[in-house]
Order: C-alpha cells, then structure tokens, then sequence
C-alpha cells in the first residue's frame, strides 16, 4: 500500500504541498514500465548548433593548384593603417585573412595564423582558417592541427581578442564579436566538435573547451561584461550539447549575466537562458543522457543546477522577476526536478538522491520559500501565491526516511 502524506499549508489558497512515497507521473517506471520516462511537463529543446563557415578566396584557381599540388595557400589583403599579419603553414591548408585598420602603432590589428602541424594528403582533408577584422586593437590568434579543420573569426569594433585552437580532425567554429574589448577562448580536441560564439557589447567574455566526439556548444550574448564559461570533456564523451544565451530584456542590452556549464559522458544537453542584468546560472551534469535547462528573466536572479552519478535525470529551473534563487540536485537515475518562480526573492531547494523522484516547486509574489528532500520513489507538489499576492509562506518537505 502507498504510503501518502497530505500537507496542506493556506495563506488564502495561495500555498500547497503535496508528497507521496511513490513516483509520480513521470521519471521512472509508472508510465508502461519505460524506465527513464521523460516528463512531459519538461518540453526538451534540441537547437542545432551548426557555424557558418564563410570560405572567401579570391583566387580559387591558384588555391586548387596549390592543394592539388600538396602545398599551401595564404591569402592576406590589408587596408587603413597598423595591421600585422603572420601565416605559418606545412602541408595542404587554406588561410584567408582581410584587415581594415585605423588605428595607431600601439592600437593595431593582429593576426596569428599557424597551420604548421596538420592538414592531409588529399585536398578534402586540409585545414581552413579565414579571419576579418575591422577596427583598431583587435587580436585573432588560430591554431589548428591534425586534418579537416574549420575556422571563423570576423571582428569588428576595438580591443576585441580571439584564440581558436583545434587539434584532431573535423572541428568547426566560429566566432563574432562586435563591440570593444570582448573576448573569446574555444579549445577543441579529439574530433567533430562544434562551437558557434557571437558577442555584441563592451567587455564580454567567452571560454568553450570541448574533449571528446560530436559535442556542440553555442554562446551568444549581446550587452556588456557577460560571461559565459563551457566545458565538456571526457575520453567517452559523445553528441554533449551546451547553450548559452545571455541578453537584456526587451530592446536593453543585459549586464553582468554569468552562465556556467560543465558535462561529461554522453548525450547530455544543458541549456541558459538569460535575460536581464546580474543573472546567474550554473549546471554541471556526469554521467549519461541527462537533461539540464535553467531559465531567467529579470535582474539578480539565481540558478544552481547538478547532476552526479546518474542517468535519465530531468531538471528546469525557471525564474521570472528579481532576486530569486533555485538550487536543485540529483544523484542516481530516473529523477525529475522542476522549479518555477514569478516575483521576487524566493528561495527554491531540491535534493534528490536515489531513484524514481519527482519534485515539483511552483512560487509566485515574493519571500517564499521551498525545500525538498528526497530519498527515493518519492514525489512531492508545492505551490505557492500562484494565483494571488501574498508572501512569506515556507514549505519543507523530506522524503528521505
């Protein structure tokens, strides 16, 4: 017989709890016997993340004679003032590279090409490099190795700085920034990684490292000193996939948003959405097919989200307003965690360890607060001011006895 606990908590209606010790709806074995249900009340993205590589060569027939021939090919065009340029090359690769300056000694372009470890025997496996910038101050530094290397880099405004360096084969990335003083790192090893980062503002920063096999990773943000930092490493790490958008809300620019993503092992997926100012979300996911997504609108929102030591394991976090924070945690399988907060601090706490848990926090108005425990084949509802205004209702539930 199910053991059921019914906890009412009333500020006019506004405030519910509900827990029961056994699974509910979705996350293990109640829906036919499917183990690692997904929760139909977690709508699962799948953006693709696929850089447009511009291939611009103004002499193609001297380029195919080169690579036919088991050479290289550089292209360099500069105009305007104080652009430097250097190309390093063996083998069969493709670097294309255009600057437009306009600055003085100390403020000039500079572009570091070095495709001295890598490129193939046949010319559809050769590196390709090809860098624009337009400006003063910018900084582009590509280094790739190892065969079928694609890179992207076009930069616009001042004191932008980009470091792309590929090793192994079948990478692709690309980058744009548009503004001063932004900066991105993408590292990419082993093969078949993807990485798309645009930036658009004052003073953003961007880091992608990538280990492993068809990992993809996209950053874009738009306002000034964001920062967004994404890992995903593994010997064993396959078809991983991190997003991160960061913006202002409606037609403003966003400031000081942080988004910080780590996974390893296999077909995980971790998604950011940020919109607003001082926002920040951090996930990090071990093990295998496990699904992260945090949501943010407002200003000085918070989201915490883990994933350790397990498999088919659902979170979203997403808040709307100001200053509220969702922690949520999961080890072993088979675990859904779901947090929804509207207002303005609220507090959010989900701890799920064993196997078949489900937990569910809805929150609205402000200075609300809900903690859950859970030990295994538990569930547990909490809403709270959903439906009118009101405040200060605390809710805690533990399941892990």
């Amino acid at each position: 017989m199910k053991k059921v606990i019914l906890t009412l908590v009333f500020a006019v209606f506004t405030a519910f709890a509900f827990s029961q010790g056994h699974s509910y709806e979705c996350g293990g074995d109640d829906n036919g016997g499917e183990t690692g249900h997904r929760c139909p009340e977690i709508s699962q993205r799948n953006d693709s993340c696929n850089p447009s590589i511009r291939f611009r060569v103004l002499c193609r027939p001297e380029m195919r004679a080169a690579i036919n021939a088991g050479a290289s090919y550089s292209q360099a065009l500069q105009g305007g003032k104080n652009s430097e340029a250097k190309i390093t090359q063996s083998g069969q690769n493709i670097s294309s590279t255009l600057q437009f300056g306009n600055g003085n000694q100390v403020q000039k372009n500079s572009i570091l090409v070095d495709q001295s470890d890598g490129g193939g025997l046949y010319k559809e496996k050769y590196n390709y490099s090809y860098v624009s910038q337009w400006g003063k101050g910018n900084i582009a530094d590509v280094t790739q190795s190892g065969e079928k290397q694609r890179s992207d880099v076009d930069q616009n405004g001042e004191f932008n700085d980009a470091t792309v360096d590929q090793s192994g084969h079948r990478h692709r990335s690309e980058v744009d920034q548009k503004g001063e003083s932004n900066k991105v790192l993408v590292v990419q090893e082993d093969c078949k990684d993807r990485a798309e980062v645009y930036q658009r503002g004052c003073s953003n920063d961007s880091d992608q490292y990538q280990a492993g096999s068809e990992n993809r990773v996209c950053a874009r943000q738009i306002g000034h000193f964001n920062e967004s930092d994404q890992r995903q490493m593994g010997s064993n790490s396959v078809l991983n996939k991190a997003k991160v958008s960061q913006r202002g809300n409606g037609q403003s620019k966003g400031y000081w948003n942080i988004a910080d993503q780590e996974q390893e092992g296999y077909k995980n997926k971790a998604y950011i959405t940020q919109r607003g100012d001082n926002n920040i979300a951090e996930q990090l996911q071990d093990g295998n097919e496990n699904y992260l997504e945090s949501k943010q609108r407002g200003n000085g929102n918070s989201s915490y989200q883990t994933q350790i030591d397990g498999k088919d394991n659902e979170a979203l976090a997403e808040q709307t307003g100001r200053r509220n924070i969702a922690t949520q945690d999961q080890t072993d399988e088979d675990n859904t965690a779901i947090s929804k907060q509207i207002g303005r601090r609220n507090i959010s706490i989900s701890d799920q360890k064993g196997d078949d848990n489900y937990s569910s926090i809805y929150q609205g108005a402000k200075f609300n607060y809900a903690e859950v425990k859970q030990g295994g084949a538990s569930s547990s509802i909490i809403e709270q001011n959903m439906f009118s205004g009101g405040g200060f209702n605390s809710v805690i539930v533990d399941q892990t006895k």
